[in-house]
């Protein structure tokens, strides 16, 4: 019993400190994202407004 508790909370900790970031790292290297355009906003929309 306490060696399954062992390996599941190692487990746990593997996934989360070793797996979930080397998942990202890889998906952010070898998947590129167009940068989203930003568009000025314009103003002088509200003339109302000082």
């Amino acid at each position: 019993m306490a060696n399954g508790i062992f390996w599941g909370a190692f487990a746990i900790m593997c996934i989360s400190y070793i797996v979930y970031p080397a998942t990202l790292f890889l998906i952010t290297r070898f998947i590129k994202l167009k940068p989203r355009s930003v568009i000025p906003q314009n103003h002088n929309q509200n003339p109302d407004w000082p």
